[in-house]
């Protein structure tokens, strides 16, 4: 497994070299947890929640072409 994909791992709270559908539920989960509609009250609250939701996709997206190519996207 490529070390730039472990911060990514590490972001989904699941192990490095994890399988793709235990990464997938753990993505699941936290878009659940920190979906900026759950976190609305206030402007700061959502904004914060829209950045770490934004960083969750970021790392799943990276983990998913890792998982579909073998390749570390650049």
């Amino acid at each position: 497994m490529p070390a730039e994909l472990y911060k990514d791992f590490f972001r989904l709270g699941v192990v490095p070299g994890s399988t793709f559908e235990t990464c997938r539920e753990a993505y699941k989960n936290l878009l659940k947890k920190h979906h900026p509609d759950r976190h609305s009250r206030t402007t700061e609250m959502m904004n914060a929640a829209t950045e770490i939701t934004s960083c969750i996709n970021a790392s799943f997206q990276r983990i998913s072409f890792w998982f579909k190519t073998g390749k570390v996207d650049e």
